[in-house]
C-alpha cells in the first residue's frame, strides 16, 4: 500500500484543484487522476499493480479487461452516504477499477460505536475502518509477510500490524475487503478478480523475496542490489519492509 500523505503538497496538485474549481463536468473529478498518479509512481496505491494498461483480466464476456485508474469517492458519494461530498476534492482517491468498483464499491464501514457523519463536521468524529492513504501512517497499521498460499503460489501480503482494537480492526477489514492479505481466506467470489489478485500479490512477492531473505541473512551488499534492480522506492511496501516489520513463512 502506498502512502499518499504528500498529495497536497505535490507542485501540480494547485492548478489542478483550480481546474476542478472552474468545471462544471458532472464527473470532474477525474481532473485529479493525472497528478494521483504522479504521487503513486503509477500505481493503485491499494493493491500496487500498474496503471499503465499493462494489466488485464478475464471477464464473464469473451474480451479481456484492463484495469484503468478510477477516481474513487473515499467516503461513497451515494444518496444514503455521503452525497454531500461528492465534489468535496479531499474525499478522492485513485483506485485501479478492481479495487474501486468490485472490492470497494459503496461500502464505508465503521468501527462501533461510531455514528455516520451527515455533514462535514460531524464526519471528523467517525472512525472509518477502511485505511485512508492520504492520511493514514500505513506502518502503523499494517506488516508485511511472504506466505505459502493454499493455491500453491509463494504470496507477498499485509497482514494487521497490532493484535486487537482500533488499528487492528480497521487494518483488518481494509485487508479484507481489498483482498491484499489472508488471501486463502479473503478471496473475492468474482473469479476472474481472484485469479488477478492472485497473480498481483504473487508478482509481489517475485519482486520482494529477494531483498527480504537478503535483509533477514544480514546480507546489505545483496539486499541493496536486489533494492536497486528491482526498483522497490518505487513501492510502498518498501517503507514498511525498511522498519523491520515483515516475516517470512516461506
Amino acid at each position: 500500500m502506498i502512502s499518499m500523505v504528500e498529495l497536497y503538497s505535490h507542485g501540480d496538485y494547485a492548478d489542478t484543484l483550480t481546474a476542478f474549481n472552474s468545471s462544471t463536468a458532472e464527473r470532474r473529478w477525474s481532473l485529479f487522476t493525472p497528478v494521483h498518479l504522479k504521487v503513486t509512481k503509477g500505481k493503485c496505491p491499494i493493491c500496487e499493480c500498474l496503471l499503465d494498461g499493462s494489466v488485464t483480466r478475464a471477464s464473464n464476456n469473451s474480451a479481456n479487461i484492463t484495469i484503468n485508474a478510477t477516481m474513487d469517492h473515499y467516503r461513497p458519494k451515494k444518496s444514503t452516504l455521503y452525497p454531500f461530498l461528492a465534489y468535496d476534492h479531499k474525499n478522492y482517491i485513485v483506485m485501479c477499477a478492481d479495487c474501486n468498483n468490485l472490492y470497494k464499491g459503496c461500502e464505508f464501514p465503521l468501527y462501533p460505536p461510531s455514528v455516520r457523519g451527515i455533514c462535514q463536521q460531524s464526519i471528523t468524529q467517525e472512525q472509518p475502518l477502511i485505511v485512508n492513504p492520504l492520511i493514514d501512517q500505513l506502518d502503523d497499521l499494517f506488516d508485511i509477510r511472504l506466505i505459502n498460499s493454499l493455491s500453491g503460489r509463494k504470496l507477498l501480503e499485509l497482514t494487521p500490524k497490532h493484535s486487537n482494537g482500533y488499528k487492528y480492526e480497521k487494518a483488518l477489514k481494509t485487508i479484507e475487503m481489498f483482498c491484499i492479505g489472508h488471501y486463502d481466506t479473503f478471496s473475492h467470489t468474482n473469479s476472474h478478480a481472484k485469479s488477478l489478485r492472485l497473480e498481483i500479490l504473487s508478482s509481489h512477492y517475485q519482486k520482494f523475496n529477494k531483498f527480504i531473505k537478503a535483509l533477514n541473512n544480514g546480507d546489505m551488499k545483496e539486499a541493496l542490489l536486489e533494492y536497486n534492480s528491482n526498483n522497490l522506492s518505487e513501492y510502498g511496501f518498501t517503507e514498511i519492509i525498511k522498519k523491520k516489520q515483515f516475516s517470512d513463512h516461506t
